[in-house]
């Protein structure tokens, strides 16, 4: 029995853990996955923003943690798997709360504009002599020596070509 809580346990404090430092692990100017001012993480608003979704993700945590205590005594079977359905959901949910907050209130609004050039491009038709002559110099060489090689058909008797 303790072992099943164990391995209830284990997997929800290791999601839940990682959920906790996944916004930091971005390049900057990302954050909660949407494009804001490099300095934005350190400002007051991002520091907020940082701690309202680490309170949402620990309570998340704890409700997953009561319904795995739950859950492991009462149906085994779903001890382990439905609540770290339910905590990467929950934890899902929330952080896609913040990205449209942040991206809303404090996202860069640069116009995403690429160019390329829709005619087709200018190919060159050069065949490089140096790798198509060898192969047909090697079967000539191949070749020409089995030829000199056979017998002349109209030389041996009971040959058809007499």
């Amino acid at each position: 029995m303790k072992l099943a809580i164990l391995f209830t346990v284990l997997p929800l404090a290791l999601v839940a853990v990682i959920f906790q430092v996944m916004p930091l692990l971005t390049r900057r100017g990302i954050f909660f996955s949407a494009t804001v001012d490099p300095e934005f993480p350190q400002s007051s608003d991002g520091r907020r923003l940082l701690r309202s979704y680490r309170l949402q993700a620990a309570l998340w945590t704890v409700l997953a943690f009561a319904l795995a205590a739950l859950s492991a005594t009462t149906r085994p079977a779903f001890g382990a798997s439905l609540p770290v359905l339910i905590l990467v959901a929950g934890i899902g949910f929330s952080y896609w709360l913040k990205f449209r907050e942040v991206h809303e209130r404090y996202g860069l609004r640069r116009p995403e504009v690429r160019e390329t050039s829709l005619s087709p491009a200018e190919e060159k038709q050069s065949i490089n002599l140096w790798l198509v002559i060898p192969p047909f110099v090697a079967i000539a060489a191949v070749a020409l020596p089995e030829r000199a090689l056979e017998p002349n058909p109209r030389s041996v008797p009971g040959a058809l070509g007499r």
